[in-house]
């Protein structure tokens, strides 16, 4: 605990200094630190900080993945966009969810094939995410699959991807959530 409280600290202090023993903690024995470094990193932004959570994203500890997709997330720096497209294809479901996720806080149009892919990901998780980045994107382009995803087995993904389809500024999408809306008045009515 001490450790981890004092990397934190490392990240308030902002000196070049401290940016020199972040990147030292990254590759630190403990998980906990390593995710308190990047953490801490996030507190002082810039692209050195960028540089050492880019490196992170290949750590073998998942949640030390997760992690530096996250801070990337909150960064929202373009220069992110590659590394976090390709974990959207990670093993762990947790890191894909919040690849899906960052990638929708970049608000990048190149984002969103990789995007669509993962709306028939296994885990309901990852396509819950996928479908809400889809939604930040508001492309006219995420529709069809949008539109599949209201048959998702998944009761989440499908809210998600209606609420989705109300973010996008197209006729057919506007259709969309109004035949819902209506069906969901119908199935009232007949109750």
């Amino acid at each position: 605990m001490c450790a981890r409280s004092a990397v934190w600290s490392l990240g308030q202090l902002g000196s070049e200094q401290a940016l020199s023993a972040l990147r030292e903690h990254l590759t630190d024995q403990d998980t906990k630190v390593r995710q308190s470094a990047a953490l801490a990193l996030w507190q002082l932004g810039g692209a050195q900080a960028l540089s050492a959570l880019l490196e992170r994203l290949t750590d073998q500890e998942p949640d030390v993945r997760l992690m530096a997709v996250q801070v990337l997330g909150q960064l929202r720096s373009e220069q992110a966009l590659p590394a976090l497209l390709e974990r959207l294809t990670d093993q762990e479901p947790d890191v894909r969810q919040s690849a899906a996720l960052a990638l929708g806080q970049l608000g990048s149009a190149q984002a969103l094939p990789a995007l669509l892919e993962r709306l028939t990901d296994q885990d309901a998780s990852v396509r819950l995410m996928a479908v809400q980045a889809l939604g930040q994107l508001g492309s006219a382009q995420a529709l069809p699959a949008l539109l599949e995803r209201l048959r998702d087995k998944d009761n989440n993904v499908r809210r998600a991807a209606l609420h989705a389809l109300g973010s996008i500024d197209a006729p057919k999408a506007q259709d969309a959530v109004t035949a819902v809306f209506q069906e969901g008045m119908r199935l009232r009515r007949d109750s």
